[in-house]
């Protein structure tokens, strides 16, 4: 996908490069059937989609091995952003996103969430590290926009951007990690 274009969904064969070995738990398929498996039940989701005529987006699939302590075993993890759109930068020193000069970015985060872990930054759940945006003063009567991708490696795509456009909240520390869910990629 270009940068720039929306985030329709690709071909299940297309996700198919995005493959999860098999895991070693009973009951967990053997690798040679896993892609088989998977496109058929990607396959049947956006052709039940398609047929009511709804949208399809980017797609996250997986395995459960219910024996294993990681039980979940995920295609991949989202980075997300959050940036306000403002005419000069909400912070010195903070600069606007490449190509889009009246975006600065608020903060950077990654997993596999992504929309749980947007609505703890909005609600500032006290247990979490979140970035508590209502108490902002420089967010206030701003438009504030979010957006979430499925990236391989993507611990390491949030460490370049929190390396490359350093945001007015939030730090490059790694959080706790996943407890039942292993990324593949």
């Amino acid at each position: 996908m270009k940068a720039g274009h929306s985030a329709k969904s690709q071909k299940p064969a297309d996700l198919l490069r995005n493959h999860l070995p098999a895991c070693s738990g009973l009951g967990c398929r053997l690798a040679p059937e896993w892609g088989a498996e998977l496109e058929r039940i990607l396959q049947f989701l956006f052709k039940e989609a398609k047929n009511l005529k709804y949208d399809t987006f980017d797609s996250v699939f997986g395995e459960l091995c219910l024996d294993e302590i990681k039980p979940i075993k995920q295609s991949s993890g989202a980075v997300y952003g959050i940036v306000v759109k403002s005419d000069k930068p909400p912070s010195s020193g903070l600069k606007a996103l490449k190509d889009y000069p009246n975006l600065f970015p608020i903060y950077w985060g990654k997993d596999i969430a992504p929309v749980s872990r947007i609505k703890a930054h909005v609600q500032h759940h006290a247990s979490t590290g979140n970035a508590n945006l209502r108490s902002i003063d420089e967010l206030k009567e701003k438009r504030i926009i979010f957006g979430a991708i499925f990236v391989e490696r993507y611990r390491d795509f949030e460490e370049h951007l929190h390396k490359t456009y350093p945001p007015l909240k939030g730090s490059r520390k790694h959080g706790g990690g996943e407890k039942i869910v292993k990324i593949m990629k």
